[in-house]
């Protein structure tokens, strides 16, 4: 979705808290702005954006494709293990 924004125009409607504070720096927006231009294959624009947005995305990628290797596998994730309730008040972790 980060591909077909346009990170420009500042007119467009946002969640952010800063920049409806009127502050123009932002992390998170940093990080959005960054992954557009490494999309685009603009590079120095999205180290200048943010110097992680390269590595966020890769991130990104990695787990989508970790999330969606497990969903085909049927097998669990380190996030979501089984659990299972005994009858005496504990939890347990089915391995």
């Amino acid at each position: 979705m980060l591909a077909f924004i346009n990170v420009g125009n500042s007119s467009h409607f946002t969640v952010c808290p800063f920049r409806n504070l009127g502050i123009d720096f932002c992390p998170g927006c940093g990080l959005g702005k960054s992954i557009h231009y490494f999309l685009h294959l603009q590079i120095e624009q999205s180290l200048n954006a943010h110097p992680l947005g390269i590595v966020a995305f890769a991130v990104l990628v990695r787990r989508i494709y970790e999330l969606l290797r497990n969903s085909f596998n049927n097998q669990k994730t380190f996030f979501s293990p089984k659990m299972e309730y005994k009858y005496d008040q504990s939890f347990t972790t089915n391995a």
